[in-house]
Protein backbone atom coordinates (compact mmCIF):
# COMPACT_ATOMS: atom_id res chain seq x y z
CA UNK A 1 0.00 0.00 0.00
CA UNK A 2 1.34 3.42 -0.95
CA UNK A 3 2.20 5.79 1.90
CA UNK A 4 1.05 9.42 2.12
CA UNK A 5 4.56 10.62 1.26
CA UNK A 6 4.66 8.43 -1.85
CA UNK A 7 1.24 9.74 -2.94
CA UNK A 8 2.42 13.30 -2.44
CA UNK A 9 5.56 12.69 -4.52
CA UNK A 10 3.53 11.06 -7.28
CA UNK A 11 1.16 14.05 -7.40
CA UNK A 12 4.13 16.42 -7.58
CA UNK A 13 5.62 14.49 -10.49
CA UNK A 14 2.29 14.48 -12.37
CA UNK A 15 1.87 18.23 -11.81
CA UNK A 16 5.47 18.81 -12.95
CA UNK A 17 4.92 16.79 -16.13
CA UNK A 18 1.65 18.59 -16.86
CA UNK A 19 3.27 22.01 -16.40
CA UNK A 20 6.18 20.97 -18.60
CA UNK A 21 3.82 19.74 -21.32
CA UNK A 22 1.80 22.96 -21.16
CA UNK A 23 4.96 25.03 -21.36
CA UNK A 24 6.17 23.10 -24.41
CA UNK A 25 2.78 23.48 -26.04
CA UNK A 26 2.80 27.23 -25.32
CA UNK A 27 6.25 27.61 -26.83
CA UNK A 28 5.17 25.62 -29.87
CA UNK A 29 1.95 27.60 -30.24
CA UNK A 30 3.60 30.98 -29.78
CA UNK A 31 6.57 30.28 -32.05
CA UNK A 32 6.40 32.96 -34.75
CA UNK A 33 5.61 31.70 -38.23
CA UNK A 34 8.20 32.40 -40.88
CA UNK A 35 7.30 35.73 -42.45
CA UNK A 36 10.30 35.89 -44.79
CA UNK A 37 9.01 37.16 -48.11
CA UNK A 38 9.67 35.42 -51.38
CA UNK A 39 12.99 36.52 -52.91
CA UNK A 40 12.40 39.75 -54.79
CA UNK A 41 14.42 41.62 -57.39
CA UNK A 42 12.65 44.82 -56.40
CA UNK A 43 14.12 44.38 -52.91
CA UNK A 44 17.53 43.84 -54.49
CA UNK A 45 17.17 46.92 -56.72
CA UNK A 46 16.11 48.93 -53.65
CA UNK A 47 19.35 47.96 -51.89
CA UNK A 48 21.39 48.85 -54.99
CA UNK A 49 19.74 52.29 -55.36
CA UNK A 50 20.20 53.07 -51.66
CA UNK A 51 23.88 52.20 -51.95
CA UNK A 52 24.32 54.36 -55.06
CA UNK A 53 22.50 57.35 -53.55
CA UNK A 54 24.47 56.99 -50.34
CA UNK A 55 27.63 57.44 -52.39
CA UNK A 56 26.15 60.35 -54.40
CA UNK A 57 23.64 62.21 -52.15
CA UNK A 58 23.87 65.35 -54.29
CA UNK A 59 22.11 63.65 -57.24
CA UNK A 60 18.86 62.84 -55.40
CA UNK A 61 16.75 65.75 -56.81
CA UNK A 62 17.94 65.12 -60.37
CA UNK A 63 17.52 61.38 -59.84
CA UNK A 64 13.76 61.73 -59.24
CA UNK A 65 13.36 63.99 -62.29
CA UNK A 66 15.30 61.54 -64.48
CA UNK A 67 13.21 58.64 -63.16
CA UNK A 68 10.05 60.38 -64.41
CA UNK A 69 11.62 60.86 -67.84
CA UNK A 70 12.65 57.18 -68.13
CA UNK A 71 9.42 55.72 -66.75
CA UNK A 72 8.30 54.37 -70.13
CA UNK A 73 8.91 51.18 -72.10
CA UNK A 74 10.26 53.30 -74.96
CA UNK A 75 13.20 54.26 -72.71
CA UNK A 76 14.32 50.70 -71.93
CA UNK A 77 17.34 50.86 -74.26
CA UNK A 78 20.71 52.19 -73.12
CA UNK A 79 21.76 52.78 -76.75
CA UNK A 80 18.95 55.02 -77.98
CA UNK A 81 19.82 57.92 -75.68
CA UNK A 82 22.74 59.37 -73.76
CA UNK A 83 23.26 58.84 -70.02
CA UNK A 84 25.85 61.54 -69.32
CA UNK A 85 25.42 61.89 -65.56
CA UNK A 86 25.11 59.62 -62.55
CA UNK A 87 21.50 60.66 -61.86
CA UNK A 88 20.27 59.36 -65.23
CA UNK A 89 22.13 56.05 -64.90
CA UNK A 90 20.85 55.42 -61.36
CA UNK A 91 17.33 56.35 -62.48
CA UNK A 92 17.57 53.87 -65.35
CA UNK A 93 18.60 51.13 -62.92
CA UNK A 94 15.56 51.90 -60.74
CA UNK A 95 13.03 51.95 -63.58
CA UNK A 96 14.33 49.27 -65.95
CA UNK A 97 16.81 47.16 -64.00
CA UNK A 98 14.42 44.47 -62.76
CA UNK A 99 12.40 44.62 -66.01
CA UNK A 100 15.41 43.66 -68.11
CA UNK A 101 16.42 40.91 -65.71
CA UNK A 102 12.98 39.33 -65.95
CA UNK A 103 12.79 39.79 -69.73
CA UNK A 104 15.98 37.83 -70.39
CA UNK A 105 15.02 35.20 -67.82
CA UNK A 106 11.54 34.82 -69.37
CA UNK A 107 12.80 34.54 -72.96
CA UNK A 108 15.40 31.90 -72.09
CA UNK A 109 12.88 30.01 -69.95
CA UNK A 110 10.25 29.90 -72.71
CA UNK A 111 12.75 29.13 -75.48
CA UNK A 112 14.49 26.34 -73.58
CA UNK A 113 11.20 24.72 -72.53
CA UNK A 114 9.71 25.01 -76.03
CA UNK A 115 12.83 23.45 -77.57
CA UNK A 116 13.14 20.51 -75.13
CA UNK A 117 11.48 17.10 -75.33
CA UNK A 118 10.93 15.69 -71.85
CA UNK A 119 10.29 12.15 -73.09
CA UNK A 120 13.53 11.79 -75.02
CA UNK A 121 15.46 14.29 -72.83
CA UNK A 122 16.72 16.01 -75.98
CA UNK A 123 16.96 19.75 -76.58
CA UNK A 124 17.84 22.20 -79.31
CA UNK A 125 20.06 23.86 -76.67
CA UNK A 126 22.38 20.93 -77.23
CA UNK A 127 25.74 22.68 -77.39
CA UNK A 128 24.86 25.01 -74.51
CA UNK A 129 24.13 21.97 -72.34
CA UNK A 130 27.60 20.72 -73.19
CA UNK A 131 28.99 23.88 -71.59
CA UNK A 132 26.71 23.32 -68.59
CA UNK A 133 28.03 19.76 -68.22
CA UNK A 134 31.62 20.92 -68.53
CA UNK A 135 30.97 23.58 -65.92
CA UNK A 136 31.45 26.84 -67.88
CA UNK A 137 29.11 29.02 -69.94
CA UNK A 138 30.25 32.22 -71.68
CA UNK A 139 27.79 35.12 -71.87
CA UNK A 140 28.31 38.34 -73.83
CA UNK A 141 25.84 41.24 -73.67
CA UNK A 142 26.02 44.07 -76.21
CA UNK A 143 24.41 47.22 -74.84
CA UNK A 144 24.03 45.61 -71.43
CA UNK A 145 23.94 48.83 -69.40
CA UNK A 146 24.58 47.98 -65.72
CA UNK A 147 24.69 44.23 -66.45
CA UNK A 148 21.01 43.48 -65.80
CA UNK A 149 20.85 41.04 -68.74
CA UNK A 150 23.66 38.95 -67.27
CA UNK A 151 21.68 38.70 -64.03
CA UNK A 152 18.72 37.51 -66.14
CA UNK A 153 20.85 34.62 -67.45
CA UNK A 154 21.87 33.76 -63.87
CA UNK A 155 18.20 33.73 -62.88
CA UNK A 156 17.41 31.31 -65.70
CA UNK A 157 20.20 28.93 -64.71
CA UNK A 158 19.10 29.07 -61.07
CA UNK A 159 15.46 28.44 -61.97
CA UNK A 160 16.33 25.21 -63.78
CA UNK A 161 18.88 24.05 -61.23
CA UNK A 162 21.80 24.36 -63.68
CA UNK A 163 25.12 25.06 -61.97
CA UNK A 164 27.85 26.08 -64.40
CA UNK A 165 30.19 28.97 -63.77
CA UNK A 166 29.29 31.94 -65.97
CA UNK A 167 32.04 33.95 -67.61
CA UNK A 168 30.24 37.22 -68.38
CA UNK A 169 31.21 40.23 -70.50
CA UNK A 170 29.33 43.45 -71.27
CA UNK A 171 30.01 46.13 -73.86
CA UNK A 172 28.62 49.66 -73.59
CA UNK A 173 29.30 52.99 -75.25
CA UNK A 174 29.53 54.77 -71.88
CA UNK A 175 32.21 53.39 -69.56
CA UNK A 176 30.43 54.92 -66.54
CA UNK A 177 27.97 52.01 -66.49
CA UNK A 178 30.73 49.84 -65.04
CA UNK A 179 30.53 51.69 -61.73
CA UNK A 180 26.86 50.79 -61.32
CA UNK A 181 27.57 47.21 -62.36
CA UNK A 182 30.24 46.91 -59.65
CA UNK A 183 27.80 48.22 -57.04
CA UNK A 184 25.19 45.72 -58.23
CA UNK A 185 27.66 42.84 -57.96
CA UNK A 186 28.74 43.96 -54.50
CA UNK A 187 25.10 43.86 -53.35
CA UNK A 188 24.71 40.36 -54.82
CA UNK A 189 27.77 39.25 -52.89
CA UNK A 190 26.97 41.12 -49.66
CA UNK A 191 26.96 39.06 -46.49
CA UNK A 192 23.85 39.21 -44.39
CA UNK A 193 21.20 37.31 -42.47
CA UNK A 194 20.43 33.96 -44.04
CA UNK A 195 16.99 34.89 -45.29
CA UNK A 196 15.49 33.51 -48.53
CA UNK A 197 16.16 36.93 -50.10
CA UNK A 198 19.83 36.92 -49.17
CA UNK A 199 20.35 33.28 -50.13
CA UNK A 200 18.76 33.82 -53.55
CA UNK A 201 20.83 36.82 -54.61
CA UNK A 202 24.04 35.31 -53.23
CA UNK A 203 23.39 32.09 -55.15
CA UNK A 204 23.14 34.18 -58.30
CA UNK A 205 26.48 35.82 -57.53
CA UNK A 206 28.15 32.45 -56.86
CA UNK A 207 27.43 31.41 -60.45
CA UNK A 208 29.67 34.20 -61.77
CA UNK A 209 33.19 33.06 -62.52
CA UNK A 210 35.42 35.14 -60.28
CA UNK A 211 32.33 36.94 -59.02
CA UNK A 212 32.84 39.61 -61.64
CA UNK A 213 31.73 40.88 -65.07
CA UNK A 214 34.21 42.13 -67.67
CA UNK A 215 33.32 45.54 -69.13
CA UNK A 216 34.25 47.06 -72.48
CA UNK A 217 33.45 50.65 -73.40
CA UNK A 218 33.51 52.48 -76.70
CA UNK A 219 31.50 52.83 -79.89
CA UNK A 220 34.02 50.84 -81.98
CA UNK A 221 34.43 47.10 -81.28
CA UNK A 222 37.84 46.14 -79.93
CA UNK A 223 39.80 42.92 -80.38
CA UNK A 224 38.76 41.81 -76.88
CA UNK A 225 35.09 42.43 -77.64
CA UNK A 226 35.35 40.39 -80.85
CA UNK A 227 36.99 37.59 -78.87
CA UNK A 228 34.14 37.61 -76.31
CA UNK A 229 31.66 37.52 -79.18
CA UNK A 230 33.43 34.51 -80.71
CA UNK A 231 33.58 32.63 -77.39
CA UNK A 232 30.02 33.34 -76.26
CA UNK A 233 27.60 30.46 -75.72
CA UNK A 234 24.82 33.04 -75.20
CA UNK A 235 25.01 36.36 -77.04
CA UNK A 236 22.55 39.02 -75.86
CA UNK A 237 21.30 41.88 -78.05
CA UNK A 238 18.89 43.73 -75.73
CA UNK A 239 17.44 46.82 -77.46
CA UNK A 240 20.93 47.55 -78.78
CA UNK A 241 20.47 47.99 -82.54
CA UNK A 242 18.55 51.26 -82.43
CA UNK A 243 21.61 53.24 -81.43
CA UNK A 244 23.88 52.00 -84.23
CA UNK A 245 22.40 54.29 -86.89
CA UNK A 246 23.41 53.64 -90.50
CA UNK A 247 26.07 51.12 -89.42
CA UNK A 248 23.54 48.66 -88.03
CA UNK A 249 23.70 46.16 -90.91
CA UNK A 250 27.51 46.14 -91.04
CA UNK A 251 27.89 45.79 -87.26
CA UNK A 252 25.23 43.11 -87.08
CA UNK A 253 26.81 41.13 -89.93
CA UNK A 254 30.18 41.21 -88.16
CA UNK A 255 28.56 40.02 -84.94
CA UNK A 256 26.74 37.13 -86.62
CA UNK A 257 29.82 36.00 -88.54
CA UNK A 258 31.90 35.90 -85.35
CA UNK A 259 29.49 33.59 -83.51
CA UNK A 260 30.76 30.10 -82.84
CA UNK A 261 28.79 27.01 -83.94
CA UNK A 262 26.14 26.06 -81.40
CA UNK A 263 25.93 29.56 -79.89
CA UNK A 264 22.58 31.20 -79.11
CA UNK A 265 21.64 34.79 -79.97
CA UNK A 266 18.92 36.38 -77.82
CA UNK A 267 17.45 39.43 -79.56
CA UNK A 268 15.08 41.87 -77.82
CA UNK A 269 13.66 45.04 -79.34
CA UNK A 270 10.53 47.18 -79.50
CA UNK A 271 7.60 45.65 -81.36
CA UNK A 272 7.69 48.31 -84.07
CA UNK A 273 11.46 48.20 -84.56
CA UNK A 274 12.58 47.98 -88.22
CA UNK A 275 15.67 46.08 -87.10
CA UNK A 276 13.74 42.86 -86.51
CA UNK A 277 13.40 42.33 -90.25
CA UNK A 278 17.07 43.23 -90.71
CA UNK A 279 18.31 40.66 -88.20
CA UNK A 280 15.93 38.03 -89.59
CA UNK A 281 17.35 38.45 -93.08
CA UNK A 282 20.99 38.66 -92.04
CA UNK A 283 20.75 35.72 -89.66
CA UNK A 284 19.24 33.55 -92.39
CA UNK A 285 22.03 34.31 -94.86
CA UNK A 286 24.61 33.84 -92.10
CA UNK A 287 23.38 30.29 -91.50
CA UNK A 288 21.55 30.88 -88.22
CA UNK A 289 18.21 29.24 -87.49
CA UNK A 290 15.36 30.90 -85.63
CA UNK A 291 14.31 28.56 -82.83
CA UNK A 292 12.00 30.87 -80.86
CA UNK A 293 9.98 33.89 -81.98
CA UNK A 294 7.48 36.16 -80.24
CA UNK A 295 6.39 39.18 -82.25
CA UNK A 296 4.65 40.71 -79.24
CA UNK A 297 5.83 39.36 -75.94
CA UNK A 298 4.11 40.88 -72.92
CA UNK A 299 5.98 40.66 -69.65
CA UNK A 300 4.43 41.73 -66.36
CA UNK A 301 6.28 41.81 -63.09
CA UNK A 302 5.20 38.95 -60.77
CA UNK A 303 2.81 39.75 -57.94
CA UNK A 304 5.44 39.02 -55.30
CA UNK A 305 7.51 41.91 -56.73
CA UNK A 306 5.72 44.37 -54.46
CA UNK A 307 5.70 48.03 -55.40
CA UNK A 308 6.20 48.86 -51.72
CA UNK A 309 9.87 47.93 -52.03
CA UNK A 310 10.44 50.98 -54.23
CA UNK A 311 7.85 53.37 -52.79
CA UNK A 312 10.58 55.41 -51.11
CA UNK A 313 11.15 56.95 -54.55
CA UNK A 314 8.01 56.07 -56.50
CA UNK A 315 5.80 58.20 -54.21
CA UNK A 316 7.79 61.26 -55.32
CA UNK A 317 7.28 60.46 -59.00
CA UNK A 318 4.44 61.58 -61.25
CA UNK A 319 3.20 58.02 -61.81
CA UNK A 320 3.86 54.49 -60.56
CA UNK A 321 7.01 52.72 -61.70
CA UNK A 322 6.54 50.74 -64.91
CA UNK A 323 5.59 47.08 -64.28
CA UNK A 324 4.59 45.92 -67.78
CA UNK A 325 6.54 45.82 -71.01
CA UNK A 326 5.89 44.58 -74.53
CA UNK A 327 8.65 43.70 -76.96
CA UNK A 328 9.73 41.41 -79.80
CA UNK A 329 11.80 38.45 -78.62
CA UNK A 330 13.73 36.12 -80.93
CA UNK A 331 16.27 33.39 -80.20
CA UNK A 332 18.59 32.21 -82.97
CA UNK A 333 21.03 29.33 -83.02
CA UNK A 334 24.09 28.87 -85.17
CA UNK A 335 24.02 25.15 -86.10
CA UNK A 336 27.08 23.06 -85.42
CA UNK A 337 26.11 19.62 -86.74
CA UNK A 338 27.56 18.19 -83.54
CA UNK A 339 25.68 15.54 -81.57
CA UNK A 340 26.19 15.65 -77.82
CA UNK A 341 24.67 13.40 -75.19
CA UNK A 342 24.37 15.09 -71.83
CA UNK A 343 26.48 13.49 -69.15
CA UNK A 344 24.39 15.04 -66.43
CA UNK A 345 20.90 13.61 -66.07
CA UNK A 346 18.02 16.05 -66.20
CA UNK A 347 17.16 16.78 -62.60
CA UNK A 348 13.66 16.84 -61.13
CA UNK A 349 13.79 20.61 -60.66
CA UNK A 350 14.70 21.11 -64.31
CA UNK A 351 11.96 18.72 -65.49
CA UNK A 352 9.29 20.43 -63.38
CA UNK A 353 10.34 23.88 -64.61
CA UNK A 354 10.19 22.73 -68.23
CA UNK A 355 6.84 20.99 -67.78
CA UNK A 356 5.28 24.00 -66.04
CA UNK A 357 6.50 26.37 -68.76
CA UNK A 358 5.29 24.09 -71.56
CA UNK A 359 1.80 23.96 -70.00
CA UNK A 360 1.73 27.75 -69.69
CA UNK A 361 2.87 28.22 -73.30
CA UNK A 362 0.13 25.89 -74.57
CA UNK A 363 -2.50 27.88 -72.68
CA UNK A 364 -1.30 31.29 -73.82
CA UNK A 365 -0.61 30.36 -77.45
Amino acid sequence: MATAAEDTNQVKEEVKEAVSADAKKEVKDTKPASDDPRPSLYAFIRDVIEKLLESNPEIVPDFIAESDKLNSVTAISTHNREFPDAASRVAYTLIHGAQRMYLVNSVLTDAYSACTNLQSRTTVFNELMQGVDWGTVNVYSMGGGPGCDVVGVLMWLHRFGLRPKVSASVSERNEQWEGIAKTMLSMLKKEGAKTPQHSYVQNLWKKLEGGNVKYFAGSEPSVKQTACNAQADILLLPFALGGLGEDVSECLQTTLDAMKPGALLVYLDHCDSPHTETINNLSYWSGLRRIYFMKEMTMSMPKYEKSEYLEKWSTKMEKAILRDSKCTAVVYKKPSGYAYDRRRKMGRREQEAIKGTQIRLKKTN
